[in-house]
């Protein structure tokens, strides 16, 4: 009777000790990962682990049978303090997400979208394409025009044209209703090893874009093509002005 006691009571411990480092473990990944929130719970369950960690191994000599009623009521303390934590953190990263993506169909709803249509090279034009691309092996400019295609108003357009020389040149707003901007000259910039058409706009939520086309250029025929439109979500910083 008294060896099956002091098996129980051995396992007890073992258990106790698992489950505190278990629950030590667990906070400390929210603690790392979660929010405020969820890490001020987090740091209480890490305390009292490792409170009941010290407990054990500084009274595991003079534990009896008696204590076992404490030990059990201790692990499913600890059992139930890990099972609050994570509902607590699943909750919290299911509204988390929720509030992402209720986010994304709010900017969805108005996100607007600058096409680049440029100009498509005439036999006139191959003529002159073609001296550009042998003296510097690149386009300096295109005609082009700026179109709205998305659901919502592009604010505070901007891009580069090269006349009187080149500088940043500013089309204020294009909305969703209107075909297409006046035509103008788009400077063809350099970014890495392409050469591409790019324009900066705006929406209504102050969110910042980038719409590029890539340019390919054959200069043994001394012909160009225009590439498909790349969208980009970009910082406040990169914005020209």
């Amino acid at each position: 009777m008294i060896i099956a006691l002091t098996w129980i009571l051995s396992i007890s411990i073992v258990i106790a000790i698992s489950c505190a480092i278990t629950l030590c473990v667990l906070a400390i990944r929210m603690i790392r990962k979660d929010g405020s929130t969820n890490k001020s719970t987090a740091f209480l369950a890490l305390g009292m682990g490792a409170l009941f960690i010290v407990y054990l191994g500084y009274y595991s000599s003079t534990i009896g049978p008696a204590d076992q009623a404490q030990i059990i009521l201790m692990i499913g303390l600890v059992a139930v303090t890990v099972i609050f934590a994570t509902v607590a953190t699943r909750q919290s990263r299911a509204s988390i997400t929720m509030a992402k993506e209720m986010n994304e169909q709010r900017y969805d709803s108005a996100r607007p979208i600058i096409d680049i249509i440029a100009n498509k090279p005439t036999a006139g034009q191959r003529l002159v394409k073609q001296e550009i691309a042998i003296q510097s092996g690149q386009l300096q400019y295109l005609g082009c025009a700026l179109q709205n295609i998305g659901a919502g108003p592009a604010l505070d357009i901007y891009s580069y044209i090269p006349e009187p020389q080149r500088r940043l040149f500013s089309f204020g707003t294009l909305t969703n209703k209107e075909n297409n901007s006046y035509p103008i000259k788009l400077c063809v910039e350099q970014m890495e090893d392409k050469s591409v058409l790019l324009a900066y706009y705006r929406d209504i939520y102050g969110r910042c874009f980038k719409s590029t086309r890539t340019i390919h250029i054959n200069e043994k025929e001394a012909y160009y093509s225009v590439g498909n439109l790349d969208i980009n979500l970009i910082e406040d910083e990169e914005f020209p002005v």
